[in-house]
């Protein structure tokens, strides 16, 4: 086991096709039955690109392991920065490094950051933080009655989509039935670029949520939102059991 301050960034090659990229729109649920035709660009020829790609192309890079971290442990807070808009297909670099550590509270963060692979400036960078027990406690959302929602059904095909892409992070420690993070985060993305951009993937800056609850494919995800100029806060809840999925949402629109 490396101690803390002996964990050096580990870089990984990403090479994501348009395949890639239609596969997690196809996972969060767009161009189901009769999509609307700003769907259709999503899953046809991947000409927009849902943002939360990117959370489902990184993985930990053997870290978890190598500090001494049990892969019994979830991400409880995912935080991406789009620098720029996720291209269909594209070849990145990816640089992880452990930012902070707490070995009583077993959690562990980790600061990924992607630019492409010839060179240039960052295309993406996504915070997560790990741990065995419950996210930290979240900010409180707005008082008021939510501005907007959004109810979004899953169904078991979603799931087994978002396995293409490497998603198999709860196989072994949560059940055969249960989204993944990036599948759930990128089921409230979906609720906001329906809902606040008009299917517009260019205009998301930053997308970040507290993962407090599960979600069973097959059940509906209903995301409530608060928007003030630029900033939209959410919260997405499992409709059928009444029971809370993600908190302390925030999204950032281009200004």
């Amino acid at each position: 086991m490396d101690t803390f301050s002996e964990l050096t960034p580990v870089e990984q090659q990403i090479n994501y096709a348009e395949r890639d990229a239609i596969l997690h729109a196809l996972a969060v649920g767009l161009g189901r039955d009769n999509a609307t035709r700003k769907e259709r660009p999503y899953v046809i020829d991947a000409g927009r690109t849902v943002p939360t790609l990117a959370s489902a192309l990184v993985a930990d890079g053997g870290m978890l392991e190598r500090a001494g971290y049990s892969r019994q442990m979830r991400p409880v807070i995912e935080e991406l920065r789009l620098d720029r808009p996720l291209a269909g297909a594209a070849n990145l670099l990816l640089t992880s490094r452990v930012v902070a550590h707490d070995d009583v509270a077993k959690r562990l963060e980790i600061i990924s950051d992607a630019r492409p692979l010839a060179g240039g400036e960052s295309v993406f960078s996504l915070r997560r933080v790990y741990s065995r027990d419950s996210a930290p406690v979240a900010p409180e959302l707005p008082s008021r009655a939510p501005d907007l929602q959004c109810r979004l059904e899953t169904r078991v095909e979603q799931r087994l989509v978002a396995r293409l892409l490497g998603q198999r992070e709860l196989e072994d420690t949560q059940g055969p039935d249960l989204l993944d993070t990036s599948t759930v985060l990128g089921l409230a993305c979906r609720a906001l670029l329906q809902t606040i951009c008009e299917f517009d993937h260019t205009l998301m800056s930053v997308l970040s949520a507290h993962v407090v609850g599960p979600l069973a494919a097959g059940e509906s995800l209903l995301t409530e939102m608060w928007q003030e100029a630029n900033i939209v806060s959410f919260r997405s809840t499992a409709v059928e059991r009444d029971e809370p999925v993600l908190s302390a949402g925030r999204c950032e629109l281009v200004t």
